[in-house]
């Protein structure tokens, strides 16, 4: 039998009791579950379930937090690869400058063999969380399993041929989200071949994309607004698809 999905504050047992906006959890530990909203306690809350926090990040002791910046520790005996956590990286929490290591993960770059943190500074953080809330509020008709927690791993063209969000937002979420996807490979000025194959890139013109339209203006870590010098890379890409 057929249940309408439950609305806001309802008791629920698992996720997908609920309406797609909304995660069966609780507050903290001491709170029966219910249907609570997505990225919207404020930072400085107290939460045993980050999901909840509108920054998606919680520090070591449960509270709501901004990651303020990040820094690598290089271990130099092991290559920076994207499925592992070779080349540490630390999260700097804002709400107390606590630290965390297991938020944020090294990445190779497309360009030279060094390793970056996988972070693509606080604006943008903040403005891809505020554009996922929204894309998951209205896309009621999407498969509850589509619209995952980490919104960074979605199948983006299955979530636009269901969601009710306007294309010129959801075009904006998908540009925010391959901000942060691929905010390392970007960082430099050097072709790696290797990195390219681990991350997968399957076109030209997805590349192209990804280049012109989510990588042309990169906010580094420490606020600092940069353009990236996208003729050079843009020699490299093309020269890659020739070879």
């Amino acid at each position: 039998m057929c249940a309408p999905a439950k609305s806001l504050n309802e008791n629920c047992t698992f996720d997908y009791e609920c309406q797609n906006q909304y995660v069966c959890s609780k507050v903290n530990t001491t709170h029966a579950k219910t249907c609570l909203k997505r990225w919207s306690l404020p930072e400085g809350s107290s939460t045993s379930d980050p999901r909840l926090c509108l920054t998606s990040f919680t520090t070591t002791k449960g509270i709501c937090s901004l990651i303020q910046s990040s820094y690598q520790i290089r271990n130099t005996s092991t290559d920076c690869n994207i499925n592992s956590n070779n080349g540490k990286c630390v999260a700097i929490m804002n709400f107390d400058k606590s630290e965390r290591s297991d938020l944020i993960f090294c990445q190779c770059s497309l360009f030279d063999t060094v390793s970056y943190c996988r972070w693509p500074g606080l604006s943008i953080s903040l403005r891809f969380y505020n554009l996922a809330s929204k894309l998951y509020q209205q896309s009621p008709y999407c498969s509850r399993s589509s619209l995952l927690d980490d919104p960074l791993k979605i199948n983006f063209a299955e979530i636009k041929s269901c969601t009710s969000l306007s294309m010129d937002l959801f075009k904006e979420f998908v540009d925010f989200a391959n901000r942060w996807i691929y905010a390392a490979p970007l960082k430099s000025s050097y072709y790696n071949s290797t990195c390219f194959e681990q991350i997968a890139v399957t076109s030209q013109k997805q590349l192209g994309s990804i280049v012109n339209k989510g990588h042309e203006e990169v906010y580094l870590e420490e606020g600092i607004y940069i353009k990236m010098y996208l003729h050079i890379l843009w020699l490299c890409i093309l020269t890659l698809f020739l070879i």
